[in-house]
């Protein structure tokens, strides 16, 4: 990462990185986690990262001195040497600090209040850089591992912390943390901001590597029912299914060759074919087209319009002639018009109503 992404941690405004806590029985971790978004809102994972925790405990008092502020780094728990260069896991630090804040905000024997006025401190600390595992299931740490690291690691996360880069962000961050009601209050306030202000600036030393587990989530609707209810209406639905196979194979058994000829001759095609064609089929017949003298190379019969006796027009039956020796199209060739039907008394009768002898 770059070394600007350490002010976007401390700041919480990285968009890649940022410092979250841990509550454990052994007090607060903090450790370098992946930021909220929306795509990870639907996803569960397994990750690996580094945590901090620093001890809280108070000692001593500050008198005037030439500084406010002062935090020494100590490689031996008695803070005696300084040489960070050999440092270990877990280091140590003394911090002490006189903060220009309302006399007696905290009542407590071991928080000092200077004649001057504000309030001052001495706080000795033990560090430890942690390697964590934890598991985070739909927004929580469900599981959270912490090993020691090496002191490799170490070296790299007090480097800055020691050359003061984040005295800035510590000290703004007393001077709201002395609104705490107990000293011991305000010592976990303390230690959190400087494990997380260790691990902004560590974050610039850190790969973005793939988690070892992740899911995704998928939130659907449920509706929950009786069992009762849910069973009749399953049995219900089967007995229709049962129905309508029944009903289906019914008709299939009643089906014979008798009823599908009489249905094919209760059709408009069978009908047409009834009343135009000179040959009444008797026989069964496979298709409806079978009705229809053409079907079977003989001459057709045609309905057309002619002009009547009496100059005017009427519908009149006509047949084609034979095609012609030479190919070519055949023509059609009126029979005298004739009525399209007759009664049964031999009688003729007209679209228009009329009727004559024939």
């Amino acid at each position: 990462m770059a070394a600007n992404v350490s002010y976007e941690v401390l700041g919480n405004i990285s968009s890649t990185a940022r410092v979250s806590t841990f509550n454990s029985d052994n007090g607060d971790y903090a450790f370098v986690a992946i930021p909220p978004s929306q795509e990870l809102a639907q996803r569960d994972y397994t990750a690996l990262t580094f945590g901090f925790w620093c001890s809280a405990a108070f000692s001593g008092n500050l008198q005037a001195s030439h500084s406010n502020w002062q935090m020494v780094h100590f490689v031996d728990p008695a803070l005696t040497d300084i040489n960070i260069t050999q440092v270990k896991n877990p280091y140590y630090l003394g911090w002490a600090g006189l903060l220009t804040t309302l006399q007696g905000v905290i009542d407590d024997p071991e928080i000092v209040d200077p004649v001057h006025g504000g309030m001052a401190f001495v706080m000795a600390c033990n560090a430890t850089l942690y390697n964590i595992e934890y598991d985070y299931v739909n927004g929580t740490v469900v599981r959270f591992v912490a090993q020691m690291t090496n002191s490799t690691v170490v070296e790299a996360a007090i480097g800055p912390m020691a050359n003061d880069f984040a005295q800035p962000y510590l000290q703004q961050y007393a001077e709201s943390a002395v609104f705490s009601n107990t000293s011991a209050e305000l010592a976990d306030k303390l230690s959190l901001s400087y494990s997380k202000a260790a691990l902004s600036f560590f974050a610039q030393t850190i790969n973005a590597v793939p988690a070892t587990r992740a899911q995704e989530r998928t939130s659907v609707l449920v509706a929950r029912i009786e069992v009762a209810p849910l069973y009749a209406l399953v049995v219900a639905d089967l007995l229709y299914v049962v129905a309508g196979i029944g009903l289906m194979i019914a008709p299939l058994k009643m089906s014979s060759a008798d009823v599908r000829q009489l249905q094919s001759r209760l059709g408009i095609t069978a009908l047409v074919a009834d009343r135009f064609e000179t040959e009444h089929e008797l026989r069964p017949v496979k298709e409806v087209e079978d009705l229809f003298e053409e079907c079977k190379g003989l001459r057709s019969r045609r309905i057309g319009i002619v002009r009547s006796e009496e100059h005017g027009w009427s519908y009149a039956v006509t047949t084609p002639e034979p095609e012609k020796n030479d190919g070519s199209d055949m023509e059609l060739s009126l029979i005298s018009p004739t009525p399209l039907a007759e009664n049964r008394d031999g009688s003729s009768f007209r679209w228009d109503g009329a009727s004559q002898r024939g």
